[in-house]
């Protein structure tokens, strides 16, 4: 459809001022007054036709300045403002004066016409440009500089720019924000809002930013009821990925269909018939002889790492030698693991703090080394693939730099493998069924494989459980290093982990005597949250400082973000404390509402997900050292790494975060509050995890009730794996024939 040419219009009784209907008006914006930074809503000052005089026109509207438009709407008197045009619609115009074409041409809109050549086409064509552009852009040769390649660029960004801006109106139309419209224009086009149409659940797997919830109301809007079987099949898919998010890789059916109908409303007949749909589609996998589903990629990535495990059980050509190496500084068990490692091409060695995993992995590096071979250290993250390589005193890397992990591929697979001989895996429980999959994939047919961590520290964030997994199976020789080391014996982080571990209440230390290397209590019968939150203030801001200890390496640890101590309130008083506001110190708010979160240069910042465009991974801390012109500048380890608007969203304050988030990762000093309203999350494998993160400090706060539930809670979710099944062979580790010449 091309461009709507203006209509000339007048109200009945109006004079020239007024020319325009009722609930319509042409103009062209001259400037946007305000706009909402996470919506469309806009302030416009629009030039009417014929006018000499702007009026105001406002709405959730796509306009560019020095544009003409249609807006249709309804005209109403605000009580300060004045009279004002409510618009819920704008249609693009086309200019009717050369002067306002030239403006339009050369305002930026369209890239390869800038104001000079915008100049030039008016002068040569006049009032006739638009349709030349419009119907014959070959002609923009005649024009000097302009190349047919060149002429027929400026002719595609003209049919871009009229099927954008009548797309992008729909979408809104719909209740789509702006961020998702863009979104949506860049998965399907001019086609965005007849896929919408057709099927709006598509979008979910399709484009990022979409879930269940708002498809399902896209959905309601183009009329598709609650008993669709579009919605139906969505659901299912919904049910499982929402499974997953929980860890498991493998839902049963009766799960899938229980929530379809409970908690999504999917009528009673409709469930399975959902599900079944979602099979037949290859979204979902029917996992041979359980009642169980699993998502496809999922399943994919399980077999595939299943596989992989299994072939590297093999033993190296030969074995490798220990001549000249020194090993009597090995206790028993270390030295098996050497033992092990010169013969077999996989192991997995698991132990906790103060047991020697660190001096255990340098010797194993010395001996590969000595052999010739080339070998390759990585970490799920940042921090702790740095912590690796000082330990080790060799290069260690994230998983994801090392094999070139992207959001769907990596650049490191078996038709390009990686160069090393062996590939070492620290904080191995940390790594989730996709990661492995990579990793596996990645390996040469030659290679070995080390993973390294500790089986009593939470599961990876991501689904799966391939630490405890590989061991409960015995697919790889393990090692378990149990044996507290003589140089850790006197460490009460140590010592009071162990403890924890083993269902003992940790040994106190009363805050007050506490050395700047060790444990502390702030503990007493039954401390209140606000209480709880006052002390942590004091600590990180008081009494740490006191002690030589930098605020900077102080990290608050807390299960769950509501309440007077969750990590919300908490990063809310120490930010104010510790980086308060001053009149040239820039600042930002990213959302609105009860997500609004504020940010200051200065504050300390974690990444909330992964995103590979700025290379920045989920979990990741860093700084906020500059705000300029919506755009954040984040220091990550003495990188500096932009964030734009959209970016933004997936950055939380860090003075206080969860135990999750902190896995992988060591602190100086930790601070663990254990407060009543966070009874419920508490556990033995918890709080473990959080005490193992401190290399200097821990210090409890709170609640003597709340810690010795924590540490008699020793239940922990077992999740439900398709590996582990995979493994013991329970379940094929093949993909089912029906789908398998479909891509993913």
């Amino acid at each position: 459809m091309p461009f709507r040419r203006p209509v000339p219009t007048k109200a009945p009784g109006g004079t020239p001022e007024d020319s325009q209907v009722e609930n319509q008006l042409q103009g062209t914006v001259d400037r946007i007054i305000w706009k909402a930074a996470d919506s469309a809503y806009c302030v416009l000052s629009v030039l009417p036709e014929g006018r000499t005089k702007a009026v105001t026109v406002n709405g959730q509207l796509v306009v560019s300045t020095g544009s003409s438009y249609e807006f249709e709407g309804d005209w109403t008197v605000h009580p300060k403002f004045g009279r004002q045009f409510r618009a819920r619609e704008a249609r693009p115009l086309v200019p009717t004066t050369e002067r306002g074409i030239e403006l339009w041409l050369g305002s930026g809109t369209f890239p390869n016409i800038g104001p000079i050549r915008a100049r030039t086409i008016v002068e040569l064509w006049g009032l006739a440009a638009i349709q030349i552009l419009e119907e014959e852009p070959e002609r923009l040769v005649e024009i000097k500089g302009i190349t047919p390649a060149r002429a027929a660029d400026i002719g595609k960004d003209w049919a871009v720019h009229r099927e954008q801006g009548e797309v992008m109106q729909k979408l809104l139309a719909w209740g789509i924000t702006p961020n998702q419209a863009g979104k949506l224009w860049t998965a399907y086009g001019k086609n965005a809002a007849d896929a919408l149409k057709d099927n709006p659940y598509q979008i979910i797997a399709k484009v990022s930013g979409f879930g269940f919830f708002t498809a399902d109301a896209i959905a309601r809007r183009v009329g598709i009821g609650e008993g669709d079987g579009r919605r139906a099949e969505a659901a299912s898919v919904y049910v499982v990925e929402e499974s997953e998010s929980d860890g498991d890789t493998l839902t049963g059916t009766g799960i899938v269909i229980g929530a379809a109908t409970g908690d999504l409303q999917v009528p009673r007949d409709m469930a399975p018939t959902g599900l079944q749909r979602a099979i037949d589609s290859g979204k979902l996998i029917e996992v041979s002889g359980l009642d169980a589903v699993s998502l496809r990629k999922t399943y994919r990535f399980a077999a595939g790492t299943s596989q992989a495990l299994k072939d590297l059980r093999g033993r190296w050509d030969s074995d490798l030698s220990l001549k000249g190496m020194e090993l009597s500084m090995l206790v028993p068990n270390q030295l098996r693991a050497v033992e092990l490692a010169s013969r077999q091409r996989f192991l997995a060695i698991t132990g906790g703090p103060g047991t020697g995993k660190t001096f255990t992995q340098s010797a194993l590096i010395n001996m590969w080394l000595v052999n010739g071979k080339q070998v390759a250290l990585c970490a799920p993250t940042g921090r702790a693939a740095r912590r690796m390589q000082e330990l080790a005193g060799h290069p260690a890397s994230t998983i994801h730099r090392l094999i070139g992990l992207g959001p769907e591929s990596a650049a490191h697979t078996q038709g390009n493998p990686l160069y090393a001989d062996v590939v070492v895996v620290d904080e191995a429980s940390m790594v989730d069924i996709r990661m492995m999959y990579y990793v596996t994939q990645a390996l040469k047919n030659s290679a070995a494989l080390c993973l390294i961590g500790d089986a009593d520290q939470l599961p990876s964030i991501g689904a799966g459980d391939v630490l405890r997994d590989v061991l409960a199976t015995e697919v790889a020789p393990t090692v378990r290093l149990t044996e507290i080391l003589r140089q850790a014996e006197g460490s009460p982080i140590v010592t009071n982990s162990h403890r924890i571990n083993r269902g003992e209440m940790p040994e106190p230390h009363l805050v007050s005597e506490a050395p700047l290397e060790g444990w502390a209590h702030w503990i007493e019968p039954d401390m209140p949250p606000v209480s709880a939150a006052n002390a942590v203030e004091t600590l990180v801001a008081e009494r740490c400082p006191a002690r030589g200890i930098d605020p900077k390496d102080v990290q608050v640890l807390v299960p769950m973000y509501r309440g007077y101590c969750g990590i919300n309130a908490l990063n809310t008083r120490l930010q104010a404390r510790l980086n308060p506001p001053g009149p040239r110190k820039p600042e930002a708010t990213v959302g609105k509402g009860e997500d609004a979160r504020r940010f200051r240069v200065g504050d300390r910042v974690i990444q909330t997900r992964n995103n590979y465009e700025i290379s920045v991974m989920n979990g990741e801390v860093g700084y906020l050292v500059d705000v300029h012109e919506g755009k954040f500048i984040l220091e990550f380890d003495e990188r500096e790494v932009t964030y734009g608007p959209l970016d933004q969203f997936d950055l939380k304050l860090a003075y206080a975060v969860s135990i999750h988030k902190m896995q992988g990762s060591e602190a100086p000093a930790i601070i663990i509050p254990l407060v009543q309203e966070h009874t419920r999350m508490w556990g033995r494998q918890l709080l473990y995890t959080a005490v193992t993160r401190a290399s200097q400090l821990v210090t409890l706060v709170g609640s003597q009730k709340v810690l010795r539930r924590a540490v008699a809670n020793d239940k922990t979710s077992r999740r439900s794996t398709l590996l582990r099944r995979m493994l013991v062979g329970e379940i094929p580790d093949v993909m089912p024939t029906v789908h398998e010449d479909e891509e993913d």
